[in-house]
């Protein structure tokens, strides 16, 4: 009985949706975007190199079914690779969503990305014990959806002006059996930073980083799309770990934010970040969870006189796991906060749950509900808060579904509900539909 209604109540809400999408749009009479589909991301975009893990799946003789990527094995070639310390990777994600009632504009945008990796094990590769060295460069064509929600939080975590740019370029060494690792270059921190896994689910941009941090920096907190060069040192001890980054305060050039910058100007200032917590994979049999604590600080600089800081705190905790599996429900929630004098958001909450395996034969499928709430700052000069009249906070509600078609390719329609975008009684809340699709290569 439990199996047949878990299984009725997902199907449910993947085919209602499409329904009432459709119903919607042929009320409204307007153009919309078709919803083709796309999958999800990181963050942000994924910023963790790919390893070499893969290559005894590569091997498997069951075909293209069972890929861990669309390209195979390329002739054998690619399993050679990877045992030779060399992995090359490739992903294109399409968001094709629409805002179909509220917001600025009733209309549809199309999100285009594609991401290529490589990633080298230096220690197989050249004999260099404990030397990782990775590259990460992207294409995006610029869509927005945004722009018709007038969200502040941002719909969709892959959203850009249009670029084509090396996004990460690092070095990485490790120490005491990968206890200690020490990391510099090109890096994006929401990689490592500021993640609960559950909600990478998820498409909007404040389930990665919390809205609280990412209005930070005059080019960003060296999050996507403006990774920032950067000093990481992390440490892992059982289940214990610590890290911190110090980062250039000011990624890219002042003439163009998009440009990767391998410089470090003092007058430009640092941004300094620091974590640490207690986690488990759920290995020793028990459940998966995560709890830390992280700080952030941007001392004084030429360009920014004033000091700006905030902190966080991160929880998540699988509460239900089906025969000692990944399948599963999982909770999260995750609070930030700003400095008051500097920051037009003061806070952001997040939560929700995703459960993993809810149908059936299903066991990769991923069903989430999750809400962020990014609180205005109401302590600010109110002519700096003309854009922002007479609300509190924008909320986001999100509902999606993450179908693993394949190893190698995932659907996912997606439902957001958008409580006074941009905290503005000017603009009516939004209705956002769509769906993402993935494809690893």
């Amino acid at each position: 009985m439990l199996l047949r209604t878990r299984a009725a109540l997902a199907a449910i809400i993947l085919l209602a949706a499409p329904a009432l999408a459709a119903d919607q749009l042929q009320r409204d009479g307007k153009d919309s975007v078709a919803l083709i589909a796309t999958a999800s991301a990181n963050p942000a975009p994924t910023a963790t190199p790919t390893t070499a893990s893969s290559a005894l799946a590569l091997h498997q003789p069951s075909g293209f079914a069972t890929w861990p990527v669309i390209t195979g094995t390329w002739g054998g070639t690619r399993p050679r690779l990877e045992a030779a310390g060399f992995t090359l990777s490739a992903m294109y994600r399409t968001d094709q969503l629409s805002d179909l009632h509220g917001g600025v504009e009733s209309h549809g945008g199309s999100i285009n990305q594609f991401d290529l990796q490589l990633a080298i094990d230096a220690d197989a590769a050249f004999g260099l014990h404990g030397f990782s060295f990775f590259a990460h460069a992207i294409a995006n064509n610029g869509g927005s959806v945004s722009r018709y929600v007038g969200d502040a939080q941002i719909v969709s975590n892959i959203e850009s002006t249009r670029l084509t740019k090396l996004y990460q370029f690092w070095v990485r060494q490790s120490f005491l059996d990968d206890q200690v690792s020490v990391l510099v270059g090109l890096y994006d921190l929401n990689a490592e930073f500021y993640v609960t896994d559950a909600a990478v689910v998820f498409l909007n941009s404040s389930f990665g980083v919390g809205k609280e941090l990412a209005q930070t920096g005059p080019n960003g907190p060296g999050i996507f799309p403006n990774p920032a060069l950067t000093v990481r040192l992390r440490g892992e001890f059982g289940s214990v770990y610590a890290q911190t980054a110090v980062i250039d305060g000011h990624p890219g050039s002042k003439d163009d934010p998009y440009t990767p910058s391998f410089s470090w100007s003092r007058d430009q200032g640092v941004l300094v970040v620091a974590e640490g917590g207690v986690v488990s994979d759920g290995e020793d049999g028990g459940s998966r969870s995560k709890y830390a604590v992280g700080a952030w600080w941007y001392p004084p600089s030429v360009d920014s006189p004033l000091p700006n800081g905030g902190a966080y705190v991160l929880a998540e905790q699988q509460v239900l796991r089906e025969d000692g599996g990944e399948e599963g429900l999982s909770l999260f929630t995750r609070v930030g906060f700003a400095e008051l004098r500097l920051n037009r958001y003061r806070a952001n909450f997040s939560g929700g749950g995703v459960y993993t395996g809810l149908i059936p034969g299903r066991d990769s499928d991923r069903l989430g509900l999750g809400v962020t709430f990014a609180q205005r700052n109401t302590l600010l000069d109110p002519a700096d808060m003309e854009e922002l009249p007479d609300r509190g906070g924008e909320v986001s509600i999100e509902l999606a579904y993450r179908i693993q078609l394949l190893p190698s390719i995932a659907v996912q329609p997606d439902f957001q509900y958008v409580i006074a975008p941009c905290c503005s009684r000017l603009v009516g809340n939004a209705s956002v539909f769509g769906v993402r699709f993935e494809g690893r290569f």
